[in-house]
């Protein structure tokens, strides 16, 4: 299934957006054109293989996409131009069984303060350097 936005469009100061358990494979282009306040988006359980259009969501904090499909590191390089993101849960997905998993997420994304529901602590980053 793919995610359009059509229906949202109207809910111009939305903040938080839960599209959990939708059977989302892949979001539209257009996806989250008009929603750049929204600064909490969960995604679980759904069926993503990319984490494509996320980037659009310039205020986004947290970020919840757990039990998807996303495979690769790469996907989450995506996210790198999201100036405001400080938690993002990627558990259940392949990427998150890939060696050193959480100190490369935290190297792609290093103002994440928690990463799988677990505190970056000043000692991962001493070690990352």
């Amino acid at each position: 299934m793919l995610f359009r936005s059509d229906f949202l469009e109207k809910l111009k100061a939305l903040r938080e957006l839960d599209l959990s358990k939708n059977r989302i494979r892949q979001l539209d282009a257009t996806s989250f054109s008009n929603f750049h306040v929204i600064t909490c988006l969960r995604l679980e359980d759904n069926g993503l293989r990319n984490l494509q259009n996320v980037e659009k969501l310039d205020r986004l904090q947290s970020l919840f996409v757990s039990g998807n499909r996303i495979p690769e590191f790469w996907e989450v390089d995506r996210l790198s131009e999201l100036p405001h993101l400080m938690e993002i849960s990627l558990m259940n997905n392949p990427v998150a069984r890939k060696p050193n998993y959480r100190t490369a997420i935290i190297k792609r994304l290093p103002a994440l303060i928690v990463l799988d529901g677990k505190e970056i602590t000043p000692e991962e980053r001493i070690r990352i350097e």
